[in-house]
């Protein structure tokens, strides 16, 4: 489980940092997808029934009007606001990330439903809001030329139900975090 996890993690990483070597290098948003195929089994007294899905992650990337360096000086404070907490930070390459964050209901002010999507409950209710989210969020800061940036940001999630065991389900992005990163990272760069 551990190399799974360390793989899961390595690939990530690489997937947010090819995305910015590619807007670097052509001065254009890319649109990168890090896919993930997953085989269920579940065991029958008439047999054993198999599913294959596939996940697939994608890394937004908006342009916004602030120079590389700057932004990538107020990143970390733009997670700190967000309350995503910084475990992963590489100078270098302009990368940090959230990784494994356990969430529940919210992050800060903000309804998980309003930031991913993992369906209803018999209720009605969205499962993101009720079940224990395990959240990675990455950014990274690459050149777009003119002065301006690319913020390359991958969102996952998984969800699992609190009150009983279960797998946990796959949850995709609303693309809302990825846009407040953006913003506040404006927002931070305009103010001295």
């Amino acid at each position: 489980m551990r190399r799974q996890t360390f793989r899961a993690h390595a690939a990530w990483l690489a997937t947010v940092t090819l995305a910015a070597c590619a807007s670097a290098k052509r001065n254009a948003p890319p649109e990168q997808v890090n896919v993930t195929p997953t085989t269920i089994r579940v065991e029958t007294p008439s047999g054993t029934v198999e599913a294959r899905t596939t996940a697939e992650d994608r890394a937004t990337a908006i342009t916004i009007n602030v120079a590389p360096e700057v932004a990538w000086k107020n990143l970390p404070a733009v997670y700190g606001e967000l309350q995503l907490p910084v475990n992963a930070y590489v100078d270098q390459t302009r990368q940090i990330g959230a990784k494994s964050a356990h969430v529940r209901g919210h992050l800060g002010k903000l309804r998980m439903s309003q930031l991913i999507s993992c369906g209803n409950d018999i209720t009605g209710e969205e499962k993101a809001n009720i079940y224990e989210v395990t959240l990675d969020v990455g950014t990274a800061i690459a050149p777009a030329g003119d002065g301006k940036t690319h913020v390359l940001t991958m969102v996952t999630a998984n969800a699992r139900p609190m009150s009983t065991s279960g797998d946990p389900l796959r949850c995709v992005t609303t693309g809302q975090l990825e846009r407040r990163i953006a913003n506040a990272l404006v927002v931070k760069s305009a103010t001295p």
